[in-house]
């Protein structure tokens, strides 16, 4: 196709063309024959001799034969061709001059150019897509799938009779094309070849394996399979069968199927002669093998099997001697199988007069016969024919006869003896499981047989049984049962002193400092508070960390702890596996924070011995009984309970220049010092036990200047934090620790010592205490709390911050931190020097500089437990004392201002003999910071 001329808008027409060479007022200057007259002529540029009317319009932007038009039907269209298919994209058709230039073609006529195989003129191939351009898709002759109908249904398609379509026209279309007989559904490629006129497999033969036939002779329908044969699809008629596997073509009883039967002959053509034969002979078992067999066990065999006979009038087949032709004897038996038993024997018996009936005959009168006759019998064993309740067989009586005529008389076993039962311990009762029966009771027997031990005459019907309702084998005297054998949860003890705690019997460990007889001995918490000794002794002449260092052979801490997350019954959840911590091991369980929303059980402690550890679990030996948190132990959540082993050593001696202590409170462990020792506990003159200042931590000062410190921290949570800046001054500490402006900062239930200027003293365990204000403040000095029998545990609060400062040569930093934790039980505790076991609040130099000079103020005293048969204190060596503030220095020409002095804390003492400590006393220190024992 050539490409089409862009057709000029406008049409010339002219009335002549005619050269002139002259003319009105005309000139040629360009010699082109045309001139150029003044009011118009011919020629439109009398410069260039190739522009006239006469010269064929060019594709040059120049109007050649001077009709007014340019480029006219010269121009020729192009399109782009994005898919270089020939085919160009109508919609950016334009004239130009150069025309198909790549990559623009002249054809406009593509319905998608971004596919080189859509075009007009394209193959249509099943594709979803108008490949011809001609709007249809898919149509006419695609390149898809040829389909060949399969009229029959046999799968095979005719090849003359096809349809092209990119899918399945139906059912009865398919894609093979190999049938040669479409009407025909037994008849395709590879059909069986049946004897039916049809090329059946389509091979273009017919009938090809058509069937041979074999002769049969005797015409039983089963031919002689090496016999003549012939082949085709028709019956050759009688005598001819398809069926080649008769064994005996000349015998009409023998073939495949055929009745077996006794001729020794294969009668059904199975290679077996006379198996399952239906006329076999009877035969009879002889058992006995005296060549007669017995009617009702037979046999039916074409050949007489072994231990069969063909006779079968045995009587008895497991006996040779009975038989037809047997000689009767006096047996009872019928021998000779004549039904009459013991007619005419070889052997009459003997039989003897029994005058009383009684089955037993005297041997001075007897008769012979097979038979027994009446009146007499088979023995003369009797002792007295003239009774009937004499003789061998009678049960012997208690009559002073001889019943059973055995020569003795009421022996053993008489009717109306009575059962006489051992009585080896002599309590009056008999062994049941030993007795005898006597008209007469032996000497050591009882006619009663309720003995349970007859070998403990403690254990009878009047034995007395205890309830042992704790199940810890000891029985409560009040409550008792008398009978043989305990009932269930009875036992024979009665010195339980309380039976609804199975920790509480004799012989309990009484290591338990808990106010109760554990082993019911009359004393209360002394005779097992030593511990078992199983840590061995530990000597210190140097710094040893209780819950840190390594020691005795073991390979963790002797005062392992670990935070606990949960607590169910015996188990005790922790927050890692708790390595260093084994059965029979002793364990304080104790909580020693919450918030200042929920801190009701803070102080919660109990002991416990393990029974076994497994990945974060412990299991005790016993349920614990108390609650550790708000809302029960199922969650901990907002409280920080830890678990910590109490080491059991044998003693303990701490020399000069030896230390015992831990690790200082983290929020979650630490600050406990406890443990027991068997034998003794010695402080020596230089040696400390110690917990000072491993309690509650003391408060900061806020980062803001102008600011007041926080309170110290307490048992009801944190008093340590920074001021919200962007509040200023009034964004004071989380959970309200500090009135929120700034003025007084007194919280009297939860903070530690509280803080306004100066910081105040922190309390023990209790309140805060507002720092001191006004011209010449001084911090007011905590005060003791919490419990005095030390039933609850606490730390030492933390004291109060100073206030933030103004940066002007200020030694800003924490306040001092309440005490620790010092428990210690043994048979003896010594200690020699001043604060040789104690649990002190420790004080602060740090101070702010303002208007004054303002001090930190001191943490409180902590709790300090000693329980002893015997205490040898030194005056002043036991302490529970809070930090002192210091004077701060001076600064310039201002004054100074104390912090408060930390609150006192608790000390216990339990003890049975002392010559300087009230026995068994618990102890409340007088206020202020001193306290010492």
């Amino acid at each position: 196709m050539s490409p089409p001329y862009l057709l000029a808008v406008a049409l010339l027409l002219t009335t002549g063309c005619g050269r002139m060479t002259g003319g009105l007022g005309g000139a040629d200057a360009d010699g082109d024959g045309y001139v150029t007259h003044a009011d118009g002529g011919a020629d439109c540029n009398d410069t260039d001799p190739d522009i006239h009317p006469d010269v064929e319009e060019r594709c040059d932007g120049v109007d050649n034969d001077c009709d007014g038009l340019i480029d006219e039907r010269v121009l020729l269209m192009s399109y782009a061709d994005s898919d270089g298919d020939g085919h160009g994209d109508a919609s950016t058709g334009r004239a130009s001059c150069d025309g198909d230039v790549a990559p623009r073609v002249t054809l406009g006529d593509d319905c998608d150019d971004a596919a080189a195989s859509t075009y007009p003129g394209a193959e249509e191939i099943c594709d979803g897509i108008d490949n011809d351009c001609n709007g249809e898709i898919d149509d006419g002759e695609a390149s898809g799938q040829v389909w060949y109908a399969d009229t029959d249904g046999d799968g095979h398609g005719d090849p003359e009779n096809t349809q092209l379509a990119c899918t399945s026209p139906g059912t009865d279309w398919v894609t093979r094309n190999d049938d040669c007989d479409d009407s025909a559904a037994t008849v395709y490629p590879g059909a069986e070849e049946l004897c039916d006129t049809l090329d059946n497999d389509c091979d273009s033969d017919v009938d090809e394996t058509s069937p041979t036939w074999f002769t049969d002779a005797d015409n039983d329908g089963f031919g002689d399979p090496n016999g003549e044969t012939v082949t085709g699809c028709d019956d050759p008629g009688d005598h001819w069968v398809a069926d080649a596997r008769d064994c005996n073509d000349a015998d009409l009883q023998i073939f495949p199927g055929a009745l077996e039967r006794c001729n020794e002959l294969d009668d059904n053509c199975n290679g077996d002669v006379d198996e399952g034969a239906t006329d076999p002979a009877l035969w009879f078992r002889d058992a006995d093998g005296d060549g007669y067999g017995s009617p009702v066990q037979t046999e039916q065999s074409c050949e007489q099997p072994t231990g069969y006979v063909a006779v079968d009038t045995d009587c008895d087949d497991a006996s040779a001697a009975v038989n037809p032709e047997a000689t009767e004897t006096c047996d009872g038996v019928d021998e000779d199988c004549n039904d009459l038993i013991d007619d005419e024997p070889l052997d009459p018996i003997p039989f003897y007069l029994d005058a009383d009936g009684d089955g037993f005959g005297t041997q001075n009168h007897s008769s012979e016969s097979c038979a027994l006759p009446d009146g007499y019998s088979a023995n003369r064993d009797d002792c007295d024919d003239d009774s009937a309740t004499v003789n061998p067989e009678a049960d012997e009586v208690c009559n002073e006869v001889d019943d059973d005529c055995d020569n003795s008389i009421d022996e053993a076993g008489a009717t109306g003896e009575t059962s006489w039962y051992l009585d080896a311990d002599a309590d009056g009762y008999g062994d049941a499981s030993d007795s005898l029966l006597a008209c007469v009771g032996p000497q050591g027997r009882v006619d009663n047989d309720s003995d349970c031990d007859d070998g403990d005459a403690a254990l009878n019907p009047d034995t007395l049984w205890f309830a042992d309702a704790d199940g810890d084998g000891f029985g409560d005297a009040n409550a008792s049962t008398a009978q043989c054998l305990p009932p269930d949860t009875y036992v024979d003890d009665s010195s339980d002193c309380d039976d609804d705690d199975p920790r509480i019997a004799p012989g309990a460990d009484d290591w338990f400092v808990n106010g109760v007889d554990n082993d019911c001995d009359g004393a209360v918490d002394q005779d097992r508070r030593l511990g078992a000794g199983d840590d061995g002794a530990l000597d210190l002449s140097s710094p040893f960390v209780l819950d840190q260092d390594r020691s005795n052979g073991r390979s963790h801490p002797d005062g392992a702890t670990y935070p606990v997350t949960q607590i169910d019954g015996v188990t005790v959840l922790t927050s890692e596996p708790p390595v260093g911590m084994a059965a029979g091991d002793e364990v304080l369980v104790l909580n020693l924070h919450g918030s200042d929303a929920q801190h009701d059980h803070v102080g919660t402690w109990e002991l416990g011995e393990v029974v076994a550890t497994s990945n974060n679990s412990i299991t005790l030996s016993s349920a614990l009984t108390k609650t550790f948190a708000e809302s029960g132990n199922s969650s901990l959540s907002g409280q920080s309970v830890l678990v910590q082993r109490i080491p059991h050593y044998t003693e303990v001696v701490v020399r000069s220049g030896g230390e015992l202590t831990t690790s200082r409170w983290d929020t979650a462990t630490g600050g406990i010092v406890a443990l027991r020792a068997t034998e003794q506990i010695d402080v020596r003159s230089g040696g400390v036990i110690h917990a000072d200042g491993l309690g509650y931590h003391g408060g900061v000062p806020e980062s803001v200047d102008d600011c007041d410190g926080a309170q110290g921290e307490s048992y009801a949570g944190w008093g340590v934090g920074e001021v919200d800046s962007s509040k200023g001054c009034k964004g004071h500490l989380q959970n309200n620790y500090n009135n929120n402006n700034g003025t007084n900062a007194y919280n009297a239930h939860y903070g530690g010592g509280g803080t306004y200027i100066t910081g105040g003293g922190g309390n023990y365990a209790g309140g805060a205490t507002a720092g001191g204000f006004g011209s010449t403040p001084k911090g007011a000095a905590g005060g003791t709390y919490g419990t005095a029998d030390l039933s609850v545990l606490f730390f030492g609060s933390g004291g109060g911050a100073t206030w933030s400062g103004d940066k002007v040569g200020n030694n800003r930093g924490p306040s001092g931190s309440g005490g620790g934790i010092v428990f210690l039980t043994s048979e003896r505790i010594k200690a020699r020097g001043t604060g040789a076991i104690r649990s002190n609040g420790t004080s602060s130099d740090y101070y702010s500089v303002g208007t004054l000079v303002y001090g930190a103020s001191a943490g409180a005293g902590g709790s300090v437990w000693l329980a002893a048969r015997t205490l040898d204190l030194a005056n002043n060596s036991v302490q529970a004392t809070g930090g002192t503030s210091p004077t701060p220095p001076s600064v310039g020409n201002r004054n100074v201002a104390k912090g408060g002095d930390g609150g006192t804390g608790r000390v216990r003492i339990d003890v049975d003999t002392s010559a300087n400590v009230t026995p068994n006393a618990a102890c409340t220190p007088d206020p202020g910071h001193t306290a010492t024992f």
